[in-house]
């Protein structure tokens, strides 16, 4: 008996912890599953232990952990969140490419908005045509534009042009 808990385990619940693959819950107009994909389309809420997404259509590979999201997308995260017209998202890596859109850090705090910016875990924000301002009021005191900005937190940031 104790073999076949410490089966059990390795089989559901330790790929779980290993790979972060805690359920989501999705609600939509309409919602499809294949194998491990998921399609959802219209007034799309998708919540997981640590995000709330909202959009307007999703795809989700539950294998992978990524996150297809388009229209109107609202992503929260303990840390933040993310506006965008597209969010591409890795639940395991925290890793997020976004099209159009801002992303906001509460603990720091501080925006960054752009037509491209992409964020490598929670640490490494790249991007092309960026805003960046620590500044949270609608008119910020100051800002920084830039055609390409790196910004590591916890460090020096680089802008250029």
């Amino acid at each position: 008996m104790p073999r076949l808990l410490i089966i059990l385990f390795m089989c559901v619940l330790l790929p779980g912890i290993l790979w972060g693959a805690e359920p989501v819950e999705i609600e939509a107009d309409r919602v499809e599953k294949t194998a491990k994909q998921i399609e959802a389309y219209g007034n799309v809420v998708a919540k997981g232990q640590d995000i709330e997404l909202t959009c307007t259509y999703l795809f989700l590979d539950t294998e992978s952990g990524d996150i297809w999201a388009t229209g109107d997308c609202v992503l929260k995260e303990p840390k933040g969140e993310i506006k965008a017209s597209t969010i591409h998202y890795n639940r395991r890596r925290k890793d997020a490419h976004i099209e159009n859109g801002s992303i906001l850090l509460y603990a720091e705090p501080l925006i960054i908005s752009g037509s491209s910016i992409t964020r490598y875990g929670n640490d490494l924000y790249l991007g092309d045509d960026l805003d960046y301002t620590p500044c949270l009021s609608d008119t910020p005191a100051w800002s920084i534009r830039s055609r390409r900005l790196e910004i590591p937190l916890e460090g020096y940031g680089q802008a250029k042009d």
